[in-house]
């Protein structure tokens, strides 16, 4: 057993340092995570900004859809179409209707008033 603890008598404190360097790297790490994700300035002014460029981007392709359904699928020409809000339609079926839940089945929705504003 001599022998044993002459061997050990170099290696106190080994274990302890190791996991301080281990809990050094996982702080500064966390750290790292944590400042990357934050957004700096917290004004969402260009998120928002995408977000109304993409909800104006994607309503036309809305239309198009609609009018390629009516184009196909119920034979309709450029002056069958009738482009009447939702409730200017007649009771009942209108197959021509890009806004009509039988026509075109198109969504209908004014535009924001931010982009009205001159």
């Amino acid at each position: 057993m001599d022998t044993m603890e002459c061997k050990r008598s170099g290696e106190r404190g080994n274990v302890l340092f190791l996991i301080l360097i281990a809990v050094a790297l996982f702080a500064a790490l966390s750290y790292a995570v944590t400042q990357s994700t934050r957004s700096g300035t917290g004004d969402a002014s260009s998120e928002t900004s995408l977000v109304n460029s993409s909800t104006l981007t994607q309503y036309p392709a809305g239309i198009r859809t609609g009018l390629v359904r009516m184009i196909v699928s119920k034979g309709a020409v450029a002056d069958d179409l009738a482009f009447n809000t939702p409730s200017d339609f007649p009771l009942g079926n209108n197959n021509f209707g890009v806004f009509h839940p039988a026509g075109g089945q198109a969504t209908y929705q004014l535009a924001p008033a931010y982009v009205m504003k001159s």
